[in-house]
């Protein structure tokens, strides 16, 4: 699994969704805002389990991976199978996807 963020990314997000930059631990990532209140994505959400609505929400925030892993205190491989069973729950591909799905 790799990080994602090309401009090709930002390009498919839906208009009306807030997307910053900044720099976190000497790195630029972007962060994308979502309402918390809609039904739709309460309902997507409830299809992950905690661990997986918990790696989703790092995702979102632009975490690697790696950084998920360290974050969390487990491993990689562990993270990876989490990302891609929440991609496999929610019929994504891509955090482009994630990110543009749960806008």
């Amino acid at each position: 699994m790799s990080a994602g963020g090309s401009s090709k990314c930002l390009a498919s997000v839906p208009t009306g969704l807030t997307v910053s930059r900044g720099v976190v631990e000497g790195r630029v990532v972007v962060v994308f805002a979502f309402p918390s209140d809609d039904a739709a994505n309460d309902t997507r959400i409830a299809r992950l389990t905690p661990a997986e609505r918990d790696v989703v929400r790092l995702v979102l925030l632009g975490c690697t991976n790696t950084r998920i892993a360290e974050l969390r205190s487990t491993s990689i491989r562990t993270v990876s199978k989490q990302v891609e069973s929440a991609y496999r729950r929610l019929n994504v591909r891509s955090r482009c996807e994630l990110a543009a799905l749960l806008a």
